[in-house]
């Protein structure tokens, strides 16, 4: 009985999705016909098929914040990636982007705790990050450990593609690092265009 029962209610759940599903069409139907009988234009926006890089970034002295601009400006390189420059987001937000770069400072060996914050509460929803690309850079004064933390928990947590080496830059960034930084936004861009 439990399994009749259980194959009928899938059959009615099927046949409510179908119904569902064809009137969302006919919707869509009759307004393709209004807008054709009405001579109004339609566009899609190209932006919402965009790949989409996050630039993410934590700085109290402007240094890595340097940085990270770099890694926009070279990210924006190609015009059909979106590009987001921010110093914080919601957990749930960052499923939405291809690519997630995180520019930290180093404070007492450790990433800053709105970052430690931000990881825990993706790890504690639930949020899936697997397969997105993930890179990391900051500057410091004197260890440097939060921005390979920052690729561990990418790679190991959330199973993301990390690019291995973080960019390092001991206090203010030369013009060398900062060219680094727009070689590493430009690369994540075009492989995102170029890949899968």
């Amino acid at each position: 009985m439990d399994k009749e029962f259980a194959s009928l209610f899938r059959k009615e759940k099927n046949t409510k999705k179908n119904k569902e599903l064809i009137s969302f069409s006919f919707t869509i139907f009759l307004f393709l016909i209004y807008c054709t009988n009405n001579n109004i234009e339609i566009t899609l926006s190209s932006s919402i098929f965009m790949k989409k890089i996050l630039v993410l970034f934590y700085s109290r002295t402007g240094n890595t914040e340097k940085m990270a601009k770099a890694v926009a400006k070279g990210a924006k390189i190609n015009d059909e990636v979106n590009v987001e420059l921010n110093f914080h987001i919601d957990p749930q937000e960052l499923s939405a982007f291809d690519a997630i770069l995180v520019g930290t400072p180093t404070y007492n060996h450790e990433m800053p705790f709105d970052f430690k914050k931000l990881f825990e509460d993706v790890a504690a929803r639930g949020i899936s990050l697997k397969g997105k690309v993930g890179a990391s850079f900051g500057s410091y004064g004197w260890s440097g450990e939060a921005p390979k933390q920052i690729l561990e928990i990418m790679k190991n947590k959330f199973e993301m593609q990390v690019v291995e080496q973080p960019l390092l830059a001991k206090y203010v960034p030369d013009e060398k690092m900062v060219s680094a930084c727009e070689t590493l936004g430009k690369g994540i861009s075009e492989n995102l265009m170029n890949g899968p």
